[in-house]
């Protein structure tokens, strides 16, 4: 059984309020804890205007320019703390008890 990849738990808008949220969660994340932001939400007449196609944003877009943000909170790769490595052990068990269910 793998690992499990990393958790996608908020959605936020990308606007002065959810920045706030991310800077907070970045400082209040528990040792051992990354947080990773993503962009989402881009309206293909804006990527097309930036990058002169409409699908110019498939893979990945910059920040600005999507409509709402992506919070992914992964255990860090190096050095993980002793709460990552708790919740690891926590996620490990939730996925073999799915698993299970099946």
């Amino acid at each position: 059984m793998s690992k499990p990849k990393g958790r996608y738990p908020f959605r936020v808008p990308n606007n002065h309020e959810g920045r706030e949220f991310i800077r907070l969660c970045r400082k209040y994340k528990q040792d051992g804890m990354e947080v990773r932001v993503r962009s989402s939400g881009v309206n293909a007449d804006v990527a097309e205007q930036i990058t002169g196609s409409r699908r110019g944003f498939d893979q990945s877009m910059p920040l600005k320019y999507g409509t709402h943000l992506r919070v992914y909170v992964d255990p860090c790769k190096e050095n993980p703390g002793p709460e990552a490595k708790a919740q690891v052990k926590l996620l490990e068990r939730t996925s073999e008890y799915r698993d299970i269910e099946r």
